[in-house]
């Protein structure tokens, strides 16, 4: 039971971490506060990072298998949120975590060209948005989740490519 928890709580600290860096770029890219935008977002995603790598080896160590499933009815799609965290699972969030740490930790230095000439909280936003939804199609555990999070992570990564333009 512990095992489980520590698993649940990673997985809500790794999504809410990305969520709240999505949010707080948005919020301080409202006060035409670039570097405070960029810092935010990129420091939160290096946390969400590091909130995935502890919890893809709490699940690779234990060999356990877990399974969440969303007592939420929320009408059409009652039965779509439904999670799985496998060892295979926890090898796919480590490798995204550990990028996205590294990304994340270089991204506070590489953006600072970009202020005052581009928006950084919409960069913010979409880089966490992005992140969270590669997270969220390794751990989707039906087809009507995992087709959301690929298309998701499809049209986040268009908004990525083409910022500088």
């Amino acid at each position: 039971m512990p095992l489980e928890l520590l698993v649940i709580w990673g997985l809500c600290g790794t999504f809410g971490l990305f969520a709240a860096g999505a949010l707080a770029s948005l919020l301080f890219d409202a006060r035409k506060d670039s570097e405070t935008a960029s810092i935010a977002a990129h420091g939160l995603a290096a946390l969400g990072g590091l909130s995935g790598l502890g919890l893809s080896i709490v699940v690779l160590f234990s060999g356990e298998t877990l399974a969440l499933q969303s007592s939420l009815d929320i009408g059409i799609a009652s039965d779509i949120l439904h999670l799985r965290v496998d060892a295979l699972a926890a090898f796919f969030i480590m490798v995204i975590s550990a990028v996205a740490l590294a990304a994340s930790v270089y991204g506070i230095g590489y953006q600072k060209q970009f202020y005052g000439i581009y928006r950084s909280g919409h960069f913010g936003f979409f880089y966490n948005i992005f992140l969270a939804s590669m997270v969220l199609v390794v751990v989707a555990n039906n087809a009507l989740l995992f087709l959301f999070a690929w298309e998701m992570m499809a049209i986040v990564s268009y908004f990525l490519v083409v910022y500088e333009r």
